[in-house]
């Protein structure tokens, strides 16, 4: 029972720190958008593209650690593996997850591109349209994550659809 209660908190402190990343990846991608619109920062964007580049490790690693945890309840919680595996609410939360890491790939490759060349060139700045092609992907991330969240609530409380 206490194992079970230990892998519930640390699923959720995973699930709020990881929707806390992906939503700082929006600001800073914001923040990115209106130093573009408006003047640069005094150093070049490196700055910020390196806090970009570390946040989105930091959800990654969240991310990881989520499905790890989340895996590890399946095995040892309470309500044991037969529970979650026939519930459709379990695989209709496994789909949008999985989308939501689907769609994580394109931002990162571009957060990891403009660190590498932000770190070569000083004066490096990322296109607008690929700024806004990420915040776009981003935010449709954190939508699939109120999906994830529904299906959870939802799994929870009923075995079937």
């Amino acid at each position: 029972m206490r194992t079970d209660f230990l892998l519930a908190v640390a699923h959720h402190v995973l699930a709020f720190a990881l929707v806390s990343a992906l939503a700082a990846e929006l600001a800073w991608l914001r923040a990115l958008q209106s130093l573009q619109q408006l003047q640069r920062e005094p150093h070049g964007l490196e700055p910020v593209l390196v806090r970009l580049a570390r946040l989105d490790a930091v959800y990654g690693a969240c991310a990881g650690l989520l499905v790890a945890v989340g895996a590890l309840r399946v095995a040892f919680g309470v309500k044991g593996a037969r529970y979650y595996l026939a519930n459709p609410w379990f695989w209709a939360k496994m789909a949008a997850f999985v989308a939501v890491g689907a769609l994580s790939v394109a931002p990162t490759m571009h957060f990891v591109r403009w660190r590498r060349a932000a770190h070569a060139d000083a004066a490096f700045e990322p296109s607008a349209r690929t700024v806004a092609r990420a915040a776009r992907l981003v935010t449709t991330e954190l939508l699939l994550i109120v999906v994830v969240l529904a299906c959870a609530a939802a799994m929870a409380r009923y075995g079937t659809l």
